[in-house]
């Protein structure tokens, strides 16, 4: 269903389509970042997890709604493999809640900015240093908030006891 949402799916973001394209690329952060984030919470994943589930959704979306396209897999790709890297040497869990709200910022960012910025250095897409950087801010601010969810702050001592 939310296939015609994904924000992967055209970077042609013109003056006039930008409200509606733009929701849907932080809707799509929030989608990718969320299995991870809920399999961080019962697990340690493995080096190239990330990988595997970012590349395997790609590749799939890319076959049904853009034939040919290889380019945004391979992003998608690379960009796990670097959250991988991170996965390795931040070490999110329950038990290191800001490494986990770290990586939470980290991962939808190593999506976004470098499809977002590649597409405007690229002449790909009308959006501005300030409105792609801030797009891609706010994907990050969105996994952190995901990352609350996932696993909440600690009352304070009082507020248990109540």
């Amino acid at each position: 269903m939310n296939m015609y949402l994904w924000g992967l799916l055209s970077v042609s973001f013109g003056a006039g389509q930008g409200r509606g394209a733009l929701g849907s690329v932080l809707l799509t952060a929030l989608i990718m970042t969320a299995p991870v984030l809920l399999l961080l919470r019962r697990f340690q994943l493995p080096f190239g997890s990330v990988t595997v589930i970012y590349g395997l959704n790609t590749l799939m979306m890319s076959l049904m709604m853009m034939p040919g396209e290889w380019r945004v897999p391979l992003l998608l790709l690379l960009a796990g493999l670097v959250a991988d890297g991170f996965l390795v040497a931040l070490r999110p869990s329950p038990a290191r809640p800001w490494a986990l709200r770290g990586f939470a910022f980290l991962l939808p960012m190593l999506v976004w900015a470098p499809y977002l910025g590649g597409a405007a250095v690229l002449g790909l897409s009308e959006l501005s240093l300030e409105l792609w950087l801030g797009i891609s801010v706010m994907a990050g601010l969105g996994g952190v908030a995901l990352s609350a969810l996932v696993v909440p702050p600690t009352l304070p001592a009082e507020a248990q006891s109540a």
